[in-house]
């Protein structure tokens, strides 16, 4: 059997990289006569040939620049053309000479077996990688990028072709100066083991910000805007100023002291959106309690579950919510909040709120839980020193302002509700709220955007997942002249990008996981629709890291980590999680998020996102682990196994449940359905079912997730 036949076809580097080529060939080459000498000794010390050497490190660098594990090469030497399989070491216990060795006799056995003979077989070196020779080429149109390696005059000289235009002559002198210092690297001796390469510097650590703490800087904010009689609120055609706004918090204090609640404490909220909602939070913020929403719109055996885990003191509803649901923790009721005469606290005679200014730095401020590997949501803790560096950065970033008129959208059980609520508030500046049953409809949203200033203020910043400003582009949504769009939550791609660029001031792509407070870039686009992340937000860093912890260099691949002071505090009660994700790294003594991103490090502070390690995905801006999804359905009779994958693309994207019965024997999808929303929130829920008598597996008996399609159905 024909060892490529196992073989998946590679992720062409070139789908992988921002190439603007114009189709024509490019080449690049490096003479390697001031390390030849170093190189044959190192090559006789480690018995084996220069030709290993080459092929070793061509592979290392194609996993680097593809991001992938595994790598196929097809090499020609003489009249036959093998394919390998190149993995590199995860440990530092294979030192360089074991490597090289190892690969040494991998490439001869091939040979041997003549893998792929040039007669007839070209189209299987197509699902190789590359193609390395040490010959004039005689395979033709036998890969999409070919790598040349040839003997001249007893010194090495490398050279590296792409053809189609697949990589234009920049990447390809990037490729060689990769390569070449890569060589440079193993002559001079620089490394032990595969493990310790590294082509770059690690970048600085992120600079701490010197600011006032979170309470002190909201109370002084909303303060001034009081004494200027501000519009905090406009919710449901009503306008709640900034002196009212602070007698709510001083009334809802009271409330959380009365029922026995002290710093430290956790309250979760279960509320409906409104100005009381935002008053809690406030209220929990200024006492040192952290909050965990509780979407009124989640299932309630979830909320039960959250609720539970988090270890509430007590959750804070009304009584109308609250009776829907049997919380193993005390519920405080919310009454009804009797509006004040704004003229009279304008005056000086509100309530005000009792402010703790002096709360340590990790005093935690709120838990937001998200979808969990294991079946069941985990909590990420956010401090007040996390949520104000954040804060501060991205009202810098930003200019907002008290012209600012906020439409705050999001569900507050997604944590970018957090930059909505609080940012205005830091800047004295306006936050009109979406009620709970406009929130998500793009019909009532337009309506929110083309009000005329009679009605409301004009709208001028709105955030939103590309899911959701694709919605208002198809309800007929023009646009705004005066508007700042921020858009997150999943990749915005070029054709939103471009629509978007029309019908707004300034559009901004922003990236961050809930691990690091929200947003941790924010990068304007351009109307050239360059569309990588980056732009780091004050008081973060980005850093690329390869499998070894090991910073990759310009145009490589790897995973994105985050380093700074608006990093979670962990995940709570998660202690092998947290030591996994949460990582201090030696080389630098800085503590790291690892996202589980990959993306291509294109400069100092930019990145081109190409996707997802691991099995997490995310669909209308929500981050999804889609083993919540597959532990959920594993509960149900009758299914042996199941399997969730995210297919297709921008609004045709949807999960896709495989679900493996005994015969292959459907289950009534409605069924299913109902069970699930018992627990999954309804972005969680599959759109289409496929069953299957048995899911595809791979040699080594896991399940093959590359076989399943909807082709299948």
């Amino acid at each position: 059997m024909n060892p490529l036949d196992d073989f998946s076809p590679p992720l062409s580097l070139a789908n992988k990289w921002l190439s603007q080529d114009s189709g024509e060939a490019s080449i690049a080459s490096r003479s390697l006569a001031a390390v030849f000498e170093p190189l044959c000794f190192v090559c006789n010390q480690y018995q084996v040939s220069l030709e290993t050497l080459c092929l070793a490190t061509w592979g290392w660098l194609q996993q680097q620049y593809s991001g992938e594990t595994e790598v196929t090469i097809a090499v020609q030497q003489g009249s036959v053309t093998c394919g390998l399989l190149l993995s590199m070491p995860t440990t530092a216990d294979q030192t360089i000479a074991s490597w090289l060795q190892h690969i040494q006799r991998q490439w001869a056995q091939a040979g041997d077996e003549n893998v792929c003979q040039q007669q007839g077989q070209e189209n299987d070196l197509a699902l190789c990688h590359s193609l390395l020779t040490f010959e004039p080429l005689t395979v033709k149109h036998c890969a999409e990028l070919k790598a040349y390696c040839q003997l001249e005059q007893q010194q090495l000289t490398l050279q590296i072709t792409s053809s189609m235009g697949l990589f234009n002559g920049d990447q390809l002198n990037s490729m060689m100066q990769a390569w070449y210092q890569l060589l440079a690297g193993i002559a001079a001796q620089d490394w032990r083991s595969p493990t310790d390469f590294c082509l770059a510097q690690w970048s600085n650590l992120a600079t701490p910000i010197v600011h006032k703490s979170l309470n002190e800087s909201l109370l002084a904010s909303m303060t001034v805007a009081a004494q200027q009689n501000s519009v905090a609120l406009y919710y449901n055609g009503e306008a709640m100023r900034y002196c009212e706004l602070l007698s709510l918090v001083a009334a809802q204090q009271a409330c959380l002291m009365a029922h026995g609640l002290q710093q430290g404490d956790k309250v979760g909220l279960y509320l409906h959106r409104g100005p009381e909602m935002v008053g809690c939070m406030l209220a929990c913020l200024f006492s040192g309690i952290a909050f965990v929403p509780l979407e009124p719109q989640f299932p309630k055996q979830r909320l039960a579950t959250i609720a539970k885990e988090a270890r509430l003191n007590c959750v804070w509803s009304t009584t109308e919510l609250a009776s829907c649901i049997d919380f193993v923790c005390p519920v405080i009721p919310l009454a009804p909040t009797e509006r004040v005469n704004a003229d009279a606290t304008a005056q000086g005679s509100e309530m005000a709120p009792d402010v703790a200014l002096t709360l340590a730095e990790d005093t935690l401020a709120y838990m937001m839980f998200t979808s969990g590997s294991t079946g069941k949501p985990k909590g990420v803790m956010i401090n007040h020193h996390a949520l104000n560096t954040f804060l501060a950065a991205a009202n810098e970033r930003l200019q907002l302002d008290q012209d600012t008129v906020w439409l705050l959208i999001t569900t507050m059980a997604f944590d970018i509700s957090m930059l909505e609520i609080f940012a205005p508030l830091l800047a004295g500046a306006t936050l009109v709220i979406a009620n709970s049953e406009e929130n998500t409809d793009p019909l009532a949203i337009c309506r929110y955007l083309e009000a005329p200033a009679a009605q409301q203020p004009i709208i001028n910043v709105l955030q939103a997942t590309p899911a959701f400003w694709r919605m208002l582009l198809q309800v007929g949504w023009r646009g705004s002249a005066q508007l700042t769009a921020l858009c997150g939550g999943e990749a915005l791609d070029a054709t939103l990008a471009t629509k978007l660029l029309s019908r707004t001031a300034t559009l901004w792509n922003c990236y961050g996981p809930t691990e690091a407070t929200v947003w941790s870039m924010m990068r304007e686009v351009s109307h050239g629709i360059d569309l990588k992340i980056g732009h780091s937000l004050a008081g973060y860093s980005h850093q690329v890291l390869d499998v070894n912890d090991n910073p990759v260099a310009m145009n490589m691949v790897g995973e994105l980590c985050i380093q700074g002071a608006a990093l979670s505090d962990g995940y709570w009660q998660r202690d092998s999680l947290n030591k996994e994700k949460f990582v201090v790294l030696a080389a630098t003594g800085g503590r790291y998020y690892r996202t589980g991103d990959k993306v291509r490090r294109l400069g100092s502070d930019s990145f081109q996102y190409l996707g997802r390690f691991d099995d997490q995905v995310k669909l209308r801006g929500f981050r999804i682990e889609l083993g919540e999804i597959e532990a959920q359905l594993k509960r149900l009779k009758r299914v042996n196994n199941a399997v969730v994958k995210l297919q297709g693309q921008a609004s045709e994207a949807c999960l896709v449940a495989y679900i493996e019965t005994s015969g292959g024997q459907p289950i009534p999808r409605l069924m299913i359905r109902k069970e699930l929303a018992k627990w999954l929130p309804k972005y969680m829920l599959p759109s289409k079912f496929v069953f299957l008598a048995q899911l595809p597996k791979t040699g080594s008996g896991k399940i093959d997730r590359k076989q399943l399609n909807l082709n299948l159905v």
